[in-house]
């Protein structure tokens, strides 16, 4: 199931406060999270996946949905911050196994 529209960054400006100060930076294997406090009741989540790194756009979008997934199943317990999550380089099982520990490090942060 997609997450609702008010649950992820939508513009650049909204990733650019993120990148620009971020209050949380945890990284997890092939993947790392930045975190920034909203001024929200919520937890929002943008995901970053470059080009260069997975060529195939099914990648691509196959690991966001593993990021959305493993955002969604943590939401209740999040803090409420504007989470961007930064995809390196690896293969998709690897980035299934950290984005899963990567929400759990940030519970427990």
């Amino acid at each position: 199931m997609p997450l609702k529209r008010g649950l992820t960054l939508q513009k650049k400006v909204c990733f650019d406060k993120v990148f620009k100060g971020p209050e949380l930076k945890l990284r997890s294997g092939a993947v790392l999270i930045l975190g920034r406090k909203n001024k929200m009741t919520y937890p929002r989540l943008g995901v970053s996946v470059k080009k260069s790194d997975f060529s195939l756009a099914v990648d691509r979008n196959k690991i966001k949905r593993m990021v959305k997934s493993s955002f969604s199943n943590s939401l209740q317990d999040l803090p409420c911050f504007d989470f961007v999550v930064l995809v390196n380089k690896g293969g998709t099982e690897e980035v299934k196994r950290d984005c899963e520990l990567i929400f759990k490090k940030v519970l427990s942060a």
